[in-house]
């Protein structure tokens, strides 16, 4: 997936349905950002604990729908 990407490095990416992280640990070596999405709390919580050194990357515990982001619509994410 990632070799499929035209990137520059100055993007912001969206990671749905992330498992343990690692995906979003790669997204987030290649882009300026990553954010990334997890509808079972518990499996957020432990890519949280394994993403704690990656400052690019934003968890959140969401079934994907709103994307767990409230305060600003999706698309002024990216």
């Amino acid at each position: 997936m990632v070799e499929a990407l035209s990137r520059s490095g100055r993007e912001k990416v969206l990671d749905v349905g992330m498992a343990l992280g690692y995906q979003a640990v790669i997204l987030s070596g290649c882009s300026r950002w990553a954010y990334t999405i997890k509808y079972d709390a518990g499996l957020a919580a432990e890519a949280t604990r394994r993403l704690a050194g990656y400052q690019n990357v934003t968890v959140k515990v969401s079934d994907g729908a709103l994307a767990g982001w409230k305060k600003r619509r999706l698309n002024e994410l990216f």
